[in-house]
C-alpha cells in the first residue's frame, strides 16, 4: 500500500511539474481567440493555459493575454476556460456584447488572415451598423498577412449581430467564429 501510494504521488509531482513548465510561445504570428498555445485549434489545452494562469502557475505574454479574455471583460479566470471548453466541444461560439450609443465607435484589431484560411464577416442589418475594414501596411520584406482591423460605427438603435468568420480560402468549413451583439442606444 505505501509502495502504491508513493508511486501515486510521484507521478502526481510530475504531472503538475509538466503542466508548470510547459513551453508557451512567445510570439504571435496570428490572432485567434481562444487559441492560447497557437497550434491552430481551440481546445481542451487552451482552457487548461487558462486555469493554469489564473491559478499564477505560468505566465502569458500580450497575445496570451488578448486571446485568453474570451468574454472580454479584461479578467482572465474560470469563466473564460469554461468558455473555451465549450467552444471546443462545439456547443458555443464566442461572444462578445457590447454597448454603444448611436455615432459611437467599437474597434476590433489584431485579426489575421493566416495560411489558407481567411476571416470573414456577417452583420445582421447594415443599416443598423457601418463597417469598415482596414488593413495594416506591411515592409517589403514581411510576406506574412497584414493585420486587419475592424471599426464599426453604430448607425441607429436597435440590436445587431457581427459574426467573424474564419474559412479556409475557397470554402465553407467554419474553423473559428466569434459572434459580437451590439446593443446600441
Amino acid at each position: 500500500m505505501k509502495k502504491m501510494l508513493s508511486l501515486l504521488s510521484r507521478v502526481c509531482i510530475c504531472v503538475i511539474f509538466v503542466f508548470m513548465v510547459q513551453i508557451i510561445p512567445a510570439e504571435a504570428s496570428s490572432y485567434q481567440l481562444g487559441d492560447i498555445d497557437q497550434n491552430g485549434t481551440v481546445d481542451a489545452s487552451d482552457a487548461l493555459l487558462v486555469l493554469q494562469n489564473s491559478a499564477q502557475l505560468v505566465e502569458f505574454d500580450e497575445y496570451q493575454n488578448i486571446v485568453a479574455d474570451v468574454n472580454k471583460d479584461e479578467t482572465i479566470d474560470a469563466s473564460d476556460a469554461l468558455q473555451i471548453l465549450k467552444v471546443a466541444a462545439q456547443l458555443d461560439k464566442f461572444t462578445i456584447n457590447v454597448d454603444l450609443a448611436v455615432g459611437d465607435e467599437y474597434v476590433i484589431d489584431k485579426i489575421f488572415d493566416v495560411g489558407s484560411y481567411m476571416w470573414i464577416y456577417e452583420v445582421s442589418d447594415e443599416s443598423g451598423l457601418s463597417v469598415e475594414r482596414t488593413f495594416a501596411e506591411l515592409p517589403d520584406d514581411r510576406e506574412d498577412f497584414p493585420e486587419q482591423t475592424y471599426t464599426i460605427t453604430a448607425q441607429k438603435a436597435g440590436t445587431y449581430e457581427f459574426l467573424l468568420k474564419f474559412i479556409p480560402v475557397g470554402g465553407d468549413e467554419v474553423k473559428a467564429e466569434t459572434l459580437y451583439i451590439f446593443n446600441v442606444k
